[in-house]
């Protein structure tokens, strides 16, 4: 696994702030009546550090992830996003939305509706719920049409976005693989008084899927049930496991052990309610990642 954590705490390459004279994104301490304290100390990113959000602005920060640096992995793995953030907006007016590019920036698309005919994705579709956590819907509407977080969060909301595996441009020249994933806010003409969008601890982290060609029919092979589990849950292949862990879905592993067996029971002990990545390997190579869903 990967993983690079920014914590607005120091300088990071891969970060792009908006240079633009409109830009209201600033890194400092929050001092708002809403924002009055980073997730962790002690800075955060925000719609300004002292100010309201003014009306008649789109402003953006940029993640540029290029292949070969950290964390951005090569085909068969799947990258993931997870932030902590509050929000305090006009209601489906006002508010934050991310949008991703894998072309430099040329077109943009809304997280939750990332289509790009020059791409093939495996299942690379964060709308579908691959993964995701607090990600906001198709009727979560704002100005000008876009979908994003809006109205008062009332506290901090850990949230988490999944590309199930890496996309392959189709093209036969030569391309640097980028990624850039763009943290937007945008507000209309009414003046509101409100604080706007705070962003802390960005984690961004991978998780090997293994080298295949055809991952829906390999990935098959392994079979969790029951999922959702209560008690306990049976993780079966027809290979032996070689190794097994589960990840939370902020990139931390839970447990991790290497049974050597085709079949394995985990059980409830240790594990909150909510959702978890199991990863699995197999004597014969395959690597596969999938969800578990813990109830109480």
């Amino acid at each position: 696994m990967s993983f690079e954590l920014i914590s607005f705490e120091g300088q990071f390459d891969f970060l792009e702030i908006d240079t633009s004279n409109n830009n209201i994104w600033k890194i400092g301490i929050p001092s708002k009546t809403s924002f009055d304290s980073a997730y962790s100390p002690t800075n955060g990113i925000l719609t300004d550090t002292l100010n309201p959000y003014p009306v008649n602005n789109h402003s953006y920060f940029d993640i540029v992830l290029t292949q070969g640096e950290a964390p951005i992995p090569e085909v068969g793995f799947s990258l993931f996003i997870n932030f902590k953030h509050k929000f305090d907006t006009d209601t489906l007016r006002d508010g934050g939305f991310i949008t991703v590019s894998f072309d430099h920036g040329q077109t943009w698309s809304n997280a939750i509706d990332i289509f790009d005919p020059q791409w093939t994705y495996y299942d690379a579709y964060p709308g579908n719920g691959w993964y995701n956590e607090n990600i906001y819907t198709t009727t979560d509407s704002l100005v000008d049409n876009n979908y994003g977080y809006s109205g008062y969060s009332g506290g901090w909301i850990n949230t988490t976005i999944a590309w199930h595996y890496i996309p392959v441009k189709k093209q036969t020249t030569p391309d640097e693989y980028q990624q850039i994933v763009r943290f937007n806010f945008i507000s209309d003409s009414i003046d509101t008084n409100k604080d706007g969008w705070l962003i802390d601890d960005i984690k961004l982290f991978s998780i090997d899927l293994g080298s295949f060609t055809n991952p829906k029919s390999q990935t098959n092979d392994i079979i969790i049930f029951p999922n959702p589990m209560q008690d306990y849950a049976i993780i079966k292949s027809e290979h032996v496991i070689s190794s097994f862990s589960i990840h939370s879905l902020n990139g931390q592993i839970i447990k991790a052990w290497n049974p050597n067996q085709n079949q394995i029971t985990i059980h409830k002990s240790g594990l909150k309610e909510g959702v978890y990545l199991i990863q699995v390997k197999t004597n014969n190579g395959i690597y596969s990642t999938k969800k578990l869903i813990v109830q109480q």
